[in-house]
């Protein structure tokens, strides 16, 4: 919980609140626009839905109760930073409408305890922490900075296809689809017969469509760093001296070596110079 900052004047929707504090249970209690109410009624500043930026004049008036407000914190994080891979998790409905209940692992604690283990109407647990480690292992490959919203986007999206992927893979892993193809109805016959045909199993196309995306994307990723790592080695590059100025400085150096040497070559006082005639051609 938020502590006691300072006291705020409240102004819009936020002062009828306040006032008719009498008439709410005294706990605390959190507006969305950045504003508590502590135990004796006084307003403060609170991070809790800082977030949001809202305007108050809106939804200054929505009185949340502190046990409440983990759970719509919580819910808003994840939608503002994860974006629709936030809602891509399955919303548990329990082993008899769950498509996945032979492979949940809840599903079997429960059949064999007989007490209540399936998290329902909720979301999947497996699912969110499939895509939580998706997101991270992500994140990671690609060194994505978390305020490149674009580049988030396409990391959050990765991780939505390998839920629908992993989903795919469970459907194709049971028995009856062993052979990867399904009877699909094409129509019916003069005497109201289905007439069936077999085609490749939908979780296998799906498989392909997600499979093209993904590398859509991954595509995406590794050329927007291809191109950074071109910008990169231009600037330094660039920042290196140019030919010219290479070429000036070792001109430079070869006349300094030459002067060393021409003093290297001056008589010391005293000593006898020989002269060595030239060479007649």
């Amino acid at each position: 919980m938020d502590t006691k900052e300072t006291e705020i004047v409240v102004h819009g929707p936020l002062r009828k609140w306040t006032q008719n504090m009498d008439t709410i249970e005294k706990k605390e209690f959190y507006s969305l626009t950045g504003i508590a109410i502590d135990e004796d009624g006084v307003p403060i500043e609170s991070k809790m839905f800082r977030f949001l930026q809202l305007d108050p004049e809106l939804y200054g008036d929505i009185a949340i109760k502190a046990e409440e407000a983990q759970m719509i914190h919580r819910r808003l994080i994840g939608v503002k930073w994860g974006g629709a891979a936030a809602r891509a998790p399955l919303m548990c409905g329990g082993a008899s409408v769950c498509p996945f209940q032979i492979d949940c692992p809840f599903v079997e604690l429960e059949k064999k305890t007989g007490e209540r283990k399936v998290p329902v109407g909720r979301k999947c647990p497996i699912e969110v922490e499939l895509i939580a480690y998706w997101v991270s292992k992500y994140m990671t490959e690609f060194d994505v900075d978390g305020e490149n919203q674009s580049e988030v986007s396409l990391i959050t999206e990765l991780a939505e296809l390998d839920i629908f992927d992993y989903r795919c893979s469970m459907i194709l892993s049971r028995a009856e689809n062993a052979e990867m193809t399904q009877e699909v109805t094409v129509g019916m016959d003069t005497e109201g017969n289905p007439i069936s045909n077999e085609e490749i199993h939908k979780a296998w196309e799906l498989k392909e469509r997600v499979k093209n995306r993904k590398q859509k994307i991954l595509e995406s990723l590794v050329g927007t760093r291809k191109e950074q790592y071109k910008r990169d080695a231009a600037l330094k590059k660039r920042s290196e001296k140019d030919p010219s100025t290479q070429a000036a400085e070792l001109k430079e150096s070869l006349e300094k070596a030459r002067a060393d040497i021409a003093d290297m070559a001056t008589p010391v006082p005293g000593e006898d110079i020989i002269e060595i005639p030239e060479e007649v051609t």
